[in-house]
């Protein structure tokens, strides 16, 4: 998911939209998984990695539901 750029003009920017299908969404779900189990097993977690976590586990259960529906979804970045 970590691609695409964002294009910055004079009067603000263009997102950078895509289409993930079906078929690329489990993949993206086990490393939205692993990602948060990573987080929550650092000892210095902190309070930033706390609220970031917040964001983190909505996606994590948004991208599980999608994968188990076998649908796809629009990803936009800016």
């Amino acid at each position: 998911m970590f691609e695409g750029k964002v294009t910055m003009h004079a009067y603000g920017w263009i997102p950078w939209v895509r289409a993930v299908t079906p078929d690329e969404v489990p993949a993206i779900a086990e490393d939205l998984a692993d990602l948060r189990r990573g987080m929550r097993d650092e000892e210095a977690a902190g309070a930033d990695a706390e609220y970031l976590l917040t964001f983190l586990d909505r996606a994590v259960e948004f991208v599980a539901d999608v994968a188990a529906t076998r649908r796809g979804f629009a990803y936009l970045i800016g």
